[in-house]
């Protein structure tokens, strides 16, 4: 049994139930619009989810947890789940005896109320919430979530396999965006752990390292980066494709073209532009040392797990939907989150005229007319559309790629101004870990403790 299904659940809360606002009655989603064309079987729905989960606090020391499952085929929000460590009542009464009467009677009474529901670490919250929405999914929305759409940085998956919730086995699929960074990242570790190794360059000086001029540069690695994402979005359903284009990109740098695509929409401008082609090959070192990121990357397991085209981008929508009404830098109380929840995933889901409806239903008159709801909407429907525009899209991916250039170019103008440790006058002072100051006001890894007592 994993982690996740280990950990105790002091009280049980019930599961959540999404009306469909546009109905008569307030039953839960599973046959409504979107799933009509789906096979069933014995009454259930097999459909495939994105599942991600987010903390209120940033690094695994929040109190909250979030996750959420969201529909691949429909975009809506099928299922959440809040983890709570907190509870403002359990807090004001821990000096209490917990031996004597009076604490066991306040306990008793106060259990049922009880906002905290989790008591494993921060880390291990994604986890124990994607098994509880699993364990539920049949009960509560007659569905079967048999595709786990996720990223990989956590062990939701393997959790939720463990706990076996149905008698039909759950595949993954892995959200491209995530896996286009590991090419980042790869190539990325590799320059920081050979800054020692001698590169010749092109005119036969040997240098040190292997990124700067004439090698790999961080601008390199971020233009790789995007075309191993976009090797995969273009095959889509074809693993023999993703694996040539992918394979393409380091030939590119060799300086062989036979594979290069030759149309008119290829970068390559050894096929567009002959004339003015300048060969920009890397060194040969270099290429060896990339060789196994691209090996790792090219993994047919790996690439078989990107052929339906996913992304977690709905689930980092709703994420931050729900943090902008209740901010990470804030403190929150469980009610908040809960709310907070609510309201993002009814957003999500319905729309801003959502809320209206609600009110409605609950037989309060909403304060603001009904048409300012619908030109919201209109307006954020516009605003999509136009987004949407291949010049637009165009124009957001060259910024971003200029903003990320000037970046990486000041990172290796500059010397290091950061680095836990590097900057001590005598590093052995500190010992082999200094860790965090436990005083009052203490700076992290400050050693002059004197001026903070």
């Amino acid at each position: 049994m994993s982690n996740a299904a280990k950990q105790v659940r002091v009280n049980t809360e019930p599961a959540v139930v999404i009306p469909d606002l546009d109905s008569t009655d307030s039953g839960d989603t599973s046959e409504g619009e979107g799933f009509a064309g789906l096979e069933t079987v014995e009454g259930l729905v097999d459909i495939a989810v994105s599942c991600d989960g987010s903390w209120q606090r940033r690094g695994h020391q929040s109190l909250y947890g979030f996750e959420s499952c969201i529909a691949a085929d429909t975009g809506k929000v099928i299922d959440y789940a809040i983890q709570s460590k907190f509870c403002s009542s359990c807090q004001s009464h821990n000096t209490w005896d917990p031996t004597s009467e009076l604490y066991k009677r306040w306990k008793a009474d106060h259990a049922p109320n009880c906002t905290i529901n989790f008591t494993g670490s921060s880390g291990s919250m994604e986890s124990y919430g994607a098994v509880t929405m699993w364990k539920r999914s049949i009960a509560v929305h007659s569905l079967r979530y048999t595709t786990f759409i996720g990223d990989g940085d956590s062990s939701s998956f393997k959790s939720v396999v463990e706990s076996a919730p149905y008698n039909v086995p759950i595949t993954k699929s892995d959200c491209i965006g995530h896996i286009q960074k590991r090419m980042g990242s790869g190539l990325r570790v590799i320059v920081g752990k050979n800054k020692e190794v001698e590169c010749m360059l092109k005119n036969g000086k040997i240098v040190k390292g292997i990124s700067g001029r004439g090698r790999l540069t961080l601008n390199i690695i971020n233009k790789i980066q995007n075309y191993y994402g976009q090797a995969i979005r273009n095959n889509i359903g074809d693993l023999d494709g993703m694996v040539k284009d992918i394979k393409t990109i380091l030939r590119h740098y060799s300086d062989e073209h036979d594979t290069c695509p030759a149309d008119v929409t290829s970068r390559c401008k050894y096929h567009t532009n002959r004339d003015k082609y300048k060969p920009k090959q890397l060194p040969e070192v270099v290429l060896e040392l990339m060789a196994p990121v691209f090996d790792r990357l090219c993994a047919v397991p790996l690439l078989d797990r990107c052929q339906r085209g996913d992304t977690q981008n709905s689930n980092e929508a709703l994420h931050h939907l729900l943090w902008k009404r209740a901010p990470k830098h804030m403190f929150a109380s469980p009610e908040i989150i809960k709310l907070a929840a609510a309201l993002a995933v009814l957003q999500r889901n319905c729309g801003s005229g959502g809320l209206q409806k609600i009110l409605s239903r609950i037989g309060l008159d909403p304060t603001v007319s009904t048409s300012l709801f619908e030109k919201i909407d209109a307006r954020k429907e516009a605003t999509i559309v136009s987004s949407r525009v291949s010049t637009k899209k165009t124009r957001r991916k060259v910024l971003r790629g200029l903003k990320k250039r000037k970046a990486d170019q000041l990172k290796e103008k500059e010397a290091p101004s950061y680095e836990v440790g590097a900057f001590d006058a005598d590093p052995d002072a500190a010992g082999p870990s200094r860790g965090r100051g436990r005083g009052r006001g203490r700076r992290r890894g400050c050693r002059c403790k004197s001026i903070y007592l």
